[in-house]
């Protein structure tokens, strides 16, 4: 017979409160980029140490990453997901300082609330979220796959449970011609510059064309040194996403197609280099959001629920909802500020971002309970999961081409950052 209700569980978030209050603070005046999260990594498991939990760090290969346990038996096995990277110049300003710390309260305080609980609670310290796709790399590595279900909330203007999210893939494309004197001998010249012009243009009629949850976003990332040289080298940048990834992958086919047939039309050559570590689309589970919808009405907590499309980018979390059932919820914090904005920052250090991650970690711990209190509940997760896996819109995860030394992902709420990885494998950092 399981000891503890659900009143136990939040008074055990409300004596975490302080606790919560001061990791989220310091977090927040100490923004650390993406793969550099050691001072966030090192609160965060003090913290989960400290109440039980069995620490792993450098999980997947990753310097930054970790993973808690606490296991009692036979049971259902519960990951929380916790970010805690920052943005470069705007600090924590998607609210990451809040994500890690209310998914490591919703785990003590499941633990300590039910007391004599039957399986696995554990949480996932997911690096670079921001940066460099670190649950990319974390489900490739298995760090997922023994989960029941995973989940964990977003701080927002609004409280929603389902939104989708769009796959994402990088594309760089370099394109090399020959240099000469513009004024003196422009005939002995091809300009690379003119190919990616054209490029860009074609590029951008094609994306008019395309489904309307599909987005095609570039940048000139070269486009020569000086105006009296013809252009040898010009380089593109773009990032394709769509809610199916067939339709990104097929998208980014149809750029590669068009860069080719603008290189050869002036006699340049073109280089492409795709990013593997793609996002892929996320579709939240329902049956797992039905279930935190109930624990939001429980604490008396207003779900805005719009449309699950609308005010959408995209998240490696999508990669996790790939492996197991998934939610990835926001919480409301503040009225007016979005996210990636200097706003958003400051309102992740104020009162009203206080409030939210302890609605949220509340809301973890009591999704958690209930799963606990009925396990049978996992048998229609996973139902669900089994068929949106077998449907078109859930494919077989992208693989990307060639390595970069340098990339550049979206973070959840649209933010494009840069990590730098060293050696030659995606997965060994």
């Amino acid at each position: 017979m399981l000891r503890g209700t659900k009143k136990d569980v939040v008074a055990q978030i409300q004596k975490l409160s302080g606790e919560m209050k001061s990791l989220a603070t310091f977090i927040g005046k100490n923004p650390e980029l993406a793969f550099q999260e050691l001072k966030a990594q090192a609160k965060l498991t003090h913290f989960l140490k400290k109440h039980g939990f069995k620490i792993k760090r450098g999980v997947g290969g990753i310097q930054t990453s970790f993973l808690a346990t606490m296991s009692r038996g036979q049971g259902p096995k519960i990951g929380f997901l916790a970010e805690y990277d920052a943005l470069p110049g705007i600090g924590h300003a998607c609210g990451h300082n809040l994500i890690g710390v209310a998914s490591c309260a919703a785990a003590i305080a499941l633990a300590k609330g039910m007391m004599n609980f039957s399986g696995t609670i554990s949480v996932v310290g997911c690096p670079a979220e921001e940066g460099g796709g670190g649950k990319v790399i974390l489900a490739k590595k298995g760090i997922f796959h023994k989960f029941d279900c995973a989940m964990m909330a977003h701080p927002d203007c609004k409280t929603e449970v389902i939104k989708k999210m769009l796959a994402l893939i990088e594309i760089d494309i370099e394109f090399f011609g020959r240099a000469s004197h513009a004024a003196a001998e422009p005939e002995k010249g091809v300009s690379a510059l003119n190919a990616a012009v054209n490029s860009y243009q074609e590029i951008l009629k094609m994306s008019k064309m395309l489904s309307l949850d599909s987005r095609v976003h570039g940048i000139f990332t070269d486009g020569g040194s000086k105006p009296n040289i013809i252009p040898p080298h010009a380089a593109l940048k773009y990032y394709v996403r769509a809610l199916d990834m067939d339709y990104a992958r097929a998208t980014i086919g149809k750029i590669k197609k068009i860069a080719l047939k603008e290189a050869k039309k002036i006699g340049a050559k073109v280089k492409f280099a795709l990013n593997p570590l793609a996002y892929e689309p996320f579709h939240p589970n329902a049956a797992l959001a039905n279930i935190f919808k109930r624990q939001l009405k429980f604490l008396n907590v207003k779900n805005e629920q719009g449309s699950e499309t609308e005010r959408i980018g995209s998240s490696d979390v999508g990669n996790v909802g790939q492996v197991v059932p998934t939610i990835h919820p926001s919480i409301k914090i503040c009225d007016h500020a979005f996210c990636h904005t200097l706003d958003f920052a400051k309102a992740a250090l104020a009162p009203g971002g206080f409030k939210g991650m302890i609605q949220a970690a509340s809301a973890l711990a009591l999704t958690g309970y209930d799963i606990f209190s009925n396990p049978a509940q996992l048998k229609k997760m996973k139902m669900e999961f089994r068929q949106r896996k077998n449907n078109r819109m859930f494919k077989k995860p992208f693989s990307g081409g060639r390595m970069f030394k340098k990339t550049q992902m979206l973070g959840a709420r649209g933010g494009a950052t840069e990590a730098y990885l060293s050696g030659t494998s995606k997965e060994s950092r």
